[in-house]
């Protein structure tokens, strides 16, 4: 049974659509002996933010275990220790209602833009998840069970060699067809084929920022019309010079 999502099929209905450059990354980058939850326009400017957006953070080892960690939510931020240096660090933040108008995106709900006498052309709520790699893994191909996921289907030091690296996009664990995919050396995108995979180039030696968009149109809700999904993939390991993410620095 092909369990692919179709986009704009009958009873489905999903649709992607492209990132401009001015979106807001979420990603991972170790500070001393912490790490940090990010958002921002890495790796130069980030941006505060309720740490209790982020609603679920795991550290994962080499085999894909869970490693304990200790989370603070400091002043705009979170952050966290783990018992042992994770080999991937996966983060689920849930950034609440938006509102698109003639004057651009609000950080407000359907109902507070109208009382204040906005306009609103669209209304909705935004989820991301961040997926981000401090080593090698023992298969790369794992997905690590987030809602919207990007997963590899090489190793990376294969992809160093081929400069491209193949990926899957997983959505409620099922392939996604029809996705644009984006990378800091491709805005343009690229849109995965009916198995959900599309390959990636690697063009500057370095691994990009890679990252997928979804808006899942909302029937039931007068307050949004539709949900908005953003995944982010991160590569950290010395090898791999990231673009986005060297030193830590509203979707």
């Amino acid at each position: 049974m092909n369990r692919t999502i179709l986009f704009f099929g009958i009873t489905i209905g999903y649709l992607c659509f492209s990132i401009q450059a001015a979106a807001h990354f979420l990603w991972v980058y170790p500070e001393d002996t912490r790490w940090v939850i990010a958002r921002g326009i890495s790796p130069t400017n980030l941006l505060p933010y309720n740490p209790e957006n982020i609603v679920d953070i795991r550290a994962l080892d080499q085999q894909w275990n869970n490693i304990p960690i200790h989370r603070t939510d400091e002043n705009q931020r979170c952050v966290f220790q783990a018992d042992q240096a994770p080999t991937v660090v996966v983060v689920t933040s849930e950034w609440g209602m938006r509102v698109n108008t003639p004057d651009g995106k609000k950080l407000m709900t359907r109902q507070q833009a109208l009382e204040r006498g906005l306009q609103v052309q669209s209304a909705f709520l935004s989820t991301q998840y961040s997926k981000n790699f401090f080593g090698p893994v023992s298969d790369w191909s794992k997905p690590a069970g987030l809602r919207f996921e990007i997963v590899p289907l090489t190793s990376l030091d294969q992809a160093r060699s081929d400069h491209t690296l193949p990926i899957r996009m997983l959505f409620d664990g099922k392939p996604l067809s029809g996705c644009q995919v984006f990378s800091t050396e491709d805005r343009k995108g690229v849109t995965t084929d009916p198995e959900g995979k599309v390959v990636i180039p690697i063009r500057s030696g370095s691994m990009p920022l890679i990252w997928g968009h979804l808006d899942v149109p909302v029937s039931n809700d007068p307050q949004i019309d539709y949900h908005q999904f953003m995944t982010f993939l991160q590569v950290h390991t010395p090898e791999w010079q990231p673009n986005a993410a060297r030193q830590g620095t509203d979707k």
